[in-house]
């Protein structure tokens, strides 16, 4: 049992031309997160996490549009184990690195459980492409980490996954079916693939 008091400040910036399918424009979101925890004993931290993405019509028709996002976090503290583990920085899965599991990429347990971080690091590029009015594909690539100390230090490889997207366009936005590989996964940890359905783009 903890108890958390947390003080976000937040700022975001959005000026693409639509929510779930954007063509052109960009995202960005910044929040800073002072807190005290009370775990075993009291502690402060700050959280500070960037993430943005931006998208690019190659054509007049929109057939080919190019995103790419990012994602960048640190908690400053005095160890990870005074951060209560709901609060630590996580990464894998379908809104994060593809071709991993919910949240395994970064430090594990013994039993191969994550145990989250104070810094992450997150890439993704797609070229998503519409074959007709209602079909498209999405090749794809992700990349990211979770280290345990504050800042990115190399302790952790950066993860690699590619893969390939279908698109199913609808009058509210695209059904995606994606199917991403680990390119350096982890023996006995990943799979050989993982497969995601959702409503809306992967960002």
């Amino acid at each position: 049992s903890f108890i958390i008091v947390p003080f976000p400040i937040a700022a975001n910036f959005d000026n693409t031309d639509d929510i779930l399918n954007p063509s052109r424009g960009a995202r960005i979101r910044m929040q800073i997160t002072p807190s005290v925890a009370t775990v075993s004993q009291t502690v402060a931290y700050l959280a500070t996490e960037w993430s943005g993405s931006s998208y690019l019509a190659v054509d007049s028709a929109k057939r080919l549009i190019l995103a790419g996002r990012a994602r960048v976090g640190s908690i400053v503290a005095a160890d990870t184990q005074q951060i209560p583990a709901s609060k630590r920085f996580y990464a894998g899965g379908g809104g994060s690195i593809r071709g991993y599991k919910f949240q395994s990429v970064g430090p594990l347990d013994a039993q191969n459980d994550p145990l989250g971080g104070r810094s992450v690091v997150e890439l993704g590029l797609e070229a998503r492409t519409r074959i007709t009015d209602t079909i498209g594909l999405v090749p794809f690539i992700d990349g990211g980490t979770v280290y345990d100390a504050s800042f990115p230090d190399g302790s952790e490889p950066i993860r690699w996954a590619a893969g390939l997207g279908l698109r199913y366009f609808t009058g509210i936005g695209p059904v995606r079916f994606d199917i991403a590989f680990p390119l350096n996964g982890r023996k006995g940890v990943d799979s050989t693939f993982e497969f995601y359905i959702s409503l809306g783009q992967a960002f």
